[in-house]
């Protein structure tokens, strides 16, 4: 049975039309099992139901084995987001890497985030891919981000946020510049989208020269700025692949 299945996956990838109770159940029972080996989840389409996020929450209070997880979903539900949240920043939550995507990245959902960037002590890495037009999303990142406990050490941004960002009252550059010196202990930031012009970028380059921050790795539309900590000469950029 599935149960049995998760004692033995180390991965596992769900994505759902609907998330009848049934399937609520025996996958919640599947997770809290202490036998079970799944290390990185991920979950898309329409799981953001109170019922679920409230127990799969409980699963995160617990000391399981998952350190990565990925959440995409075009739902929005205030109260799942809650509980999930709670879930997030307890203190046994032993997730590392954090990856978030879809509608669901409201203002209510970035305001409990915030929280949850300041609790969650294990939390080392975080990905969004957010499609909304929020502008308060570089306002709640700065704000969550900011503090001292903040263990956040890579960042990546993807898709449409990019453009969001290029959109916002504050040039592109100062804005993440911003997080850059907010953050205290990133290392690493990949922003993922050919959205810029080598103008901006060279704003973006300029901001950072003279902002204090411990990057050993940036990179942009495909190129690394920043990498082992040197920057690269704009006419030389490093064009490849990051995993």
């Amino acid at each position: 049975d599935f149960v049995e299945v998760l004692k033995r996956l180390r991965e596992l990838q769900l994505f759902f039309c609907s998330l009848p109770e049934n399937v609520e159940e025996v996958l919640c029972e599947g997770l809290q099992n202490p036998d079970c080996k799944v290390e990185k989840l991920r979950l898309e389409g329409k799981f953001l139901k109170e019922s679920f996020c409230r127990s799969f929450a409980e699963i995160l209070k617990k000391k399981t084995r998952l350190r990565e997880l990925d959440l995409l979903s075009n739902d929005t539900n205030n109260e799942a987001v809650e509980v999930l949240c709670e879930g997030l920043k307890h203190p046994n939550c032993n997730v590392e890497k954090l990856g978030l995507g879809g509608k669901f990245l409201t203002d209510f959902f970035s305001s409990h985030l915030s929280d949850v960037f300041r609790k969650c002590q294990r939390l080392k890495e975080l990905e969004l891919i957010p499609i909304n037009n929020i502008d308060t999303v570089v306002e709640v990142l700065c704000k969550g981000l900011k503090y001292s406990d903040c263990k956040l050490e890579v960042l990546r941004i993807n898709g449409e946020y990019l453009k969001i960002l290029r959109g916002h009252s504050l040039s592109f550059g100062r804005q993440i510049a911003r997080i850059v010196k907010i953050i205290h202990n990133l290392q690493k930031l990949y922003l993922h989208g050919d959205c810029f012009s080598d103008y901006e970028m060279k704003l973006l380059c300029e901001e950072l020269k003279c902002a204090r921050h411990k990057l050993k790795e940036l990179w942009l539309n495909g190129k690394y700025i920043i990498q082992n900590g040197e920057w690269m000469e704009m006419d030389y950029t490093i064009r490849g692949e990051v995993s």
